[in-house]
């Protein structure tokens, strides 16, 4: 991982006006970040976005889950000896694993990976459990590898965003694929927006506590960001 910080810093040197935030989207290496990008990063509610995190392990794992199981579904004899959906949740599991490690392992890291990994788990031993009872187990598993976590403000911050961000799920029951293309964007754009406020309300008591600042443009602000950083600019780099 050293090797490749200094490669990459060597050839992209004079290159990239923010190539220190792809260094900080690929491997995590934050060295390269100003103390101004930070407070713009605070200011606007998007640091999550910069420090390798869930949502980028969760994307990963995602990509190499569903990528897998589109290529996998098309081998009859793949199938045969174990289902695509089986196969495909190794890949994904794998998936995460690198990029936790390219990532440096950090502690947010090690959380998204037990989640990942208990999700993805459950996949492979054909378990349907609820979504609560997964989120209690990954948590568990956190506090057995570490329990000094809950001294760390993102060990609140984090499972409390899944917990909000699972119950808006269990509560959305509309099949989206039944409905024509614009009507599924402008539904999953409201399910969008309406996942972002819920955070941010879910979030504020715990956010106020710990950094006793708020940022009322946050959820607005992610709202462009998450999809730009996490569908764009993360796979990319």
């Amino acid at each position: 991982r050293t090797s490749i910080i200094a490669r990459l810093a060597a050839a992209e040197k004079g290159q990239f006006q923010y190539s220190h935030l792809i260094r900080a989207l690929t491997i995590g290496d934050h060295y390269g970040i100003s103390e101004e990008e930070w407070l713009l990063f605070r200011n606007t509610g998007t640091s999550h976005l910069i420090v390798i995190s869930g949502m980028h392990v969760a994307l990963i794992a995602l990509v190499f889950y569903r990528l897998s199981s589109f290529l996998l579904s098309r081998s009859v004899r793949l199938c045969l000896w174990l289902p695509a959906p089986q196969l495909a949740a190794i890949a994904g599991l794998a998936g995460a694993w690198f990029y936790a490690g390219l990532a440096g392992n950090t502690l947010p890291v090690q959380r998204a990976f037990v989640m990942v990994a208990v999700i993805f788990t459950g996949k492979l031993l054909r378990r349907q459990t609820a979504s609560s009872h997964g989120l209690c187990l990954a948590l568990a598993l956190i506090l057995l590898l570490d329990p000094l976590a809950p001294h760390n403000a993102g060990f609140w911050l984090s499972y409390c965003a899944v917990a909000v961000l699972l119950s808006i799920a269990d509560r959305t029951s509309s099949d989206l694929a039944e409905l024509p293309w614009l009507e599924r964007a402008w539904h999953t754009l409201r399910l969008e927006m309406r996942a972002q406020w819920q955070v941010f309300a879910g979030l504020l008591p715990l956010t106020y506590l710990f950094f006793q600042q708020l940022s009322l443009a946050a959820p607005l602000v992610n709202l462009l960001t998450i999809p730009f950083i996490g569908l764009l600019a993360v796979p990319l780099s």
